[in-house]
């Protein structure tokens, strides 16, 4: 794994409650990908699969 941000998909603040962005791999390899998201002090991180 080499480590590097390849796309950011949202930037910026949200209100409080449950959200849906849609995510367009655009010109992703195939591959295992790791998507981080910060809310206030915590930062969470999830393994996705593009294939």
């Amino acid at each position: 794994m080499i480590g590097e941000k390849v796309k950011t998909i949202k930037q910026g603040s949200l209100t409080a409650g449950s959200h849906t962005i849609e995510f367009d791999r655009g010109k992703l390899s195939n591959g295992v990908y790791f998507i981080s998201m910060k809310a206030g002090n915590n930062i969470y991180t999830e393994k996705i699969m593009v294939n």
